[in-house]
């Protein structure tokens, strides 16, 4: 028979020591993640062609990363900032009703585009790249706490 008397108030003390430690580890260890995957997205999901080609570069300059620490909390986000809306339509598809409006061809000459519905595909590229990754960020994350805790 084992027996074993841990003194309660020593061990809450004990831990508390590592949270700070833990938190501090697992942020940095996210924002790495986010950085390398705003990199890889733009890199292979954007100018790769898989799934989208890039035309201008809009898009792949609208794709932004933050981690944001709230108490116990620490978000790390990837995602598409307002100057390319059309971010959304590529990675949910659907179908879309297009107005009626003046657009200018690459020789520059303007034509009326008539009011229509567009069907566009889903062509995910951010939920693909965290798809794709979930097993290495769990990792990371799982490393980065074990560090602070040795």
């Amino acid at each position: 028979m084992i027996q074993a008397t841990i003194d309660s108030a020593a061990l809450t003390t004990r831990l508390a020591q590592f949270g700070p430690k833990i938190q501090a580890n697992v942020e940095r260890s996210i924002r790495q993640i986010v950085i390398e995957g705003q990199s890889e997205i733009v890199r292979d999901k954007l100018h790769g062609g898989n799934p989208l080609f890039s035309r201008s570069g809009n898009l792949a300059r609208a794709v932004q990363q933050d981690v944001a620490s709230d108490g116990d909390a620490i978000v790390g986000t990837i995602g598409v900032d307002r100057t390319a809306p059309y971010g959304y339509v590529h990675e949910y598809g659907g179908t879309y009703d297009v107005r009626e409006h003046i657009a200018t061809s690459r020789l520059g000459k303007s034509f009326t585009v008539k009011a229509h519905t567009m069907t566009v595909p889903e062509r995910s590229f951010l939920r693909s790249w965290l798809s794709d990754n979930q097993v290495g960020i769990l990792a990371q994350v799982e490393q980065a706490a074990q560090e602070a805790v040795k």
